[in-house]
């Protein structure tokens, strides 16, 4: 009896080492997948913070044009008021123009060149 009682206590550590050694198995696993788990969210973290830099550098783009579109408005305006100005310069100078060419005619049609 005594025998068999340790082959029962023998088989049951058996058993027990073997019911053991699939928990450390199993525990192992999921310390791996927790492993990899953590590091697909520091890959995760390092996409965001990537996208987040190329976020904030299309804003900077967006008012830097937003900038230069108010810039280069305001340099048309001014462009234009030079242009509406220089025409009337250039009007004054061709009615002055007209007016000195009719006074030389004038006279020189007083002399008799012209009749």
């Amino acid at each position: 009896q005594q025998e068999q009682l340790e082959e029962i206590g023998l088989v049951g550590l058996a058993s027990d080492i073997d019911r053991l050694e699939e928990q450390n198995k199993a525990v192992v696993k999921i310390a791996d997948d927790v492993q990899q788990l953590n590091e697909a969210y520091k890959d995760l973290n390092t996409l965001v913070a990537e996208q987040g830099q190329a976020i904030d550098h299309i804003e900077d783009n967006v008012v830097q044009a937003k900038e230069s579109v108010q810039s280069g408005t305001k340099h048309l305006e001014t462009a234009e008021k030079h242009q509406i100005s220089a025409r009337k310069k250039q009007c004054c100078i061709l009615i002055a123009c007209i007016i000195i060419l009719g006074i030389i005619f004038g006279m020189m049609g007083g002399f008799g060149v012209f009749n």
